[in-house]
């Protein structure tokens, strides 16, 4: 779902270009991510190699809390239609990062008996 992270450049700006770059800089890495998101939950060997916190509910959580932190809007801005999917996406990601984090837990406390 981050292939629906299409946004206009910031109208605060001064140069359209630059900020244009910007949006599109953002949104590769949006793709990135989550290709890595999805390269982690189906196990592939790079993910192992490279990015080695993937492989931990824990490292999961945090990415997510980072990926959700880099796609939430401003407060002020929610009520703009895709500022609203950002928000709902941001939302989701920090659900996935508490689950993970839960998972953490219980991993932990079968390993204490």
């Amino acid at each position: 779902f981050f292939f629906l992270m299409i946004r206009r450049p910031p109208r605060s700006t001064q140069s359209r270009s630059s900020a244009a770059s910007d949006v599109y800089k953002r949104q590769f890495y949006f793709i990135l991510f989550g290709l890595l998101i999805l390269s982690a939950e189906f196990d592939f060997e790079f993910v192992e190699l490279y990015f080695s916190f993937l492989k931990y509910p824990l490292g999961r959580a945090i990415f997510n809390i980072y990926m959700a932190s880099l796609i939430s809007p401003k407060i002020s801005e929610i009520m703009e239609p895709i500022n609203l999917i950002e928000a709902i996406i941001g939302a989701t990601l920090l659900g996935i990062a508490f689950i993970y984090l839960i998972a953490t837990c219980i991993e932990k406390s079968k390993k204490k008996k």
